[in-house]
């Protein structure tokens, strides 16, 4: 099994804002949900972090995850039906692997029914295209929220592509990442309201209610270090005891 990635050492995902001394986890459950499907959430020594799931673990939408992190339709091309070849992980007709631009492709052998196509290859619509994002009839990389118009419920990542919006409980850098509209600054997981007050938080181990859920921080618990060293701790109602 691969190693954890752990919240705060060098990953491609930020850290959660709290108190260095803070007990994240007692188990994996207790972690953000990852907003990859082959990524799995992990506690290790009390810190929440991901691994990558084995290959061929289900993705959960009836893909597998490919070696990559991938998720995939399939793997070889006896994974998909009659007629349709194996293509970067793509169940597509016969004709998506023929060096032509053919059938409802929108470029040779991608678009249309067709694995999507990358950055400058043609494009009649955001779905043609690997990004998400087809620009005067190219496929480019998108640069805001906007130019995700044309696949609804979806947001504009740092890596230029068109992403599902997260639902409650999943890790998030941004307001625009929710479907809620709101990542908790300090937990950064999609919430169900901002949760920025005074002994509040958004994730089950520090409030006792499900991680994507803003309630108040348990009574003795000071995971943001927000109280006064005096006052020690949160007191279960919003405030410092």
């Amino acid at each position: 099994m691969a190693a954890a990635c752990l919240l705060g050492a060098s990953c491609s995902f930020p850290d959660v804002k709290i108190a260095e001394d803070a007990a994240q986890c007692t188990t994996g459950t207790d972690c953000p949900a990852s907003s990859e499907p082959c990524r799995q959430a992990v506690c290790t020594e009390q810190r929440c972090g991901f691994e990558p799931r084995a290959p061929g673990e289900s993705c959960g939408d009836g893909s597998k995850c490919r070696a990559d992190g991938r998720c995939a339709q399939c793997l070889d091309k006896q994974e998909c039906s009659d007629g349709e070849a194996c293509d970067d992980g793509y169940c597509v007709p016969s004709h998506c692997d023929n060096g032509q631009a053919d059938g409802d492709e929108s470029d040779v052998d991608c678009g249309g029914a067709c694995k999507p196509c990358g950055n400058e290859r043609g494009c009649s619509g955001g779905k043609d295209c690997a990004s998400g994002y087809c620009k005067q009839g190219k496929c480019a990389a998108c640069a805001a929220k906007a130019d995700c118009a044309a696949l609804p419920g979806t947001y504009c990542t740092g890596g230029s592509k068109c992403e599902p919006e997260k639902a409650l409980g999943v890790e998030c850098a941004a307001d625009d990442e929710c479907q809620s509209g709101h990542c908790a600054e300090r937990d950064l997981v999609c919430c169900d309201e901002g949760c920025d007050g005074l002994c509040r938080g958004c994730r089950q181990p520090y409030t006792g209610v499900p991680t994507g859920q803003c309630g108040y921080v348990q009574q003795g618990k000071d995971p943001y270090a927000e109280c006064p060293t005096e006052l020690v701790a949160c007191n279960g109602a919003g405030s410092c005891l």
